[in-house]
C-alpha cells in the first residue's frame, strides 16, 4: 500500500494519445514514454525505466523543454494472484477501481472473470479517460490532489487495512 505522485508531460512535438510519465511511490521512481493505441486491455505500449530521484528527473525534462501539464496523486494497493499484478487505485473526484495487468489479454481475462467481474465491468480506458466522462478536460484535472476531507476518509479505510477490519 502506498501514496504515488507523478508528473504528465507531452511528447515534443505533442502527439495525442502520447505522454511521458515521472512517478514515485516514495522508494522507486520511474519514468515512462506511454502510448494510448487503443482502449483494449493490450492498447497501451508503455516503455519505463527506473530513475533515482524524482525531482532531479523532472528538472531534467524541464530542461529539455518538457514542462509537466498535469501533477496527480492517487492511492494504491497492490496485490500478486495469480501470477498477475491487482492494483486497488482511488484517485481524488472518481474514487476507486481495480487495475490488472498480466502477461497477456486471456491471462487477465482470465483473472478477471476468477475474481468475478464480467466483461461488462471492465474498461481499458485511462484514468484521463474516467476525468473526461465526468465532463473534465485537461485544464481541470491540471492538479489532482486530494481535498482534506478525501485524506481524512482514505486516512481511516488505511488504518482499517492494517489492522485487518476490511478487505
Amino acid at each position: 500500500m502506498w501514496k504515488q505522485k507523478r508528473l504528465v508531460y507531452d511528447s515534443i512535438p505533442k502527439k495525442d494519445h502520447e505522454i511521458i510519465r515521472l512517478r514515485t511511490n516514495g522508494i522507486e521512481t520511474t519514468l515512462a514514454y506511454k502510448i494510448f493505441e487503443s482502449t483494449n486491455i493490450s492498447g497501451t505500449k508503455e516503455i519505463e525505466v527506473k530513475v533515482s530521484n524524482f525531482d532531479e528527473t523532472n528538472e531534467i525534462l524541464e530542461h529539455m523543454g518538457h514542462k509537466a501539464r498535469s501533477s496527480q496523486e492517487n492511492n494504491r494497493i497492490r496485490f500478486i494472484y495469480n501470477e498477475a499484478e491487482i492494483d486497488i487505485d482511488t484517485w481524488p473526484l472518481i474514487g476507486t477501481y481495480i487495475e490488472v495487468e498480466g502477461k497477456d489479454e486471456k491471462h487477465v481475462m482470465d483473472v478477471i472473470k476468477s475474481l468475478g467481474f464480467d466483461d461488462k465491468e471492465k474498461t481499458g480506458d485511462a484514468a484521463f479517460e474516467l476525468y473526461q466522462r465526468l465532463g473534465m478536460g485537461e485544464k481541470d484535472i491540471s492538479v489532482l490532489a486530494f481535498t482534506n476531507e478525501e485524506k481524512e476518509y482514505y486516512k481511516k479505510q488505511e488504518e482499517m487495512i492494517k489492522n485487518d477490519k476490511i478487505i
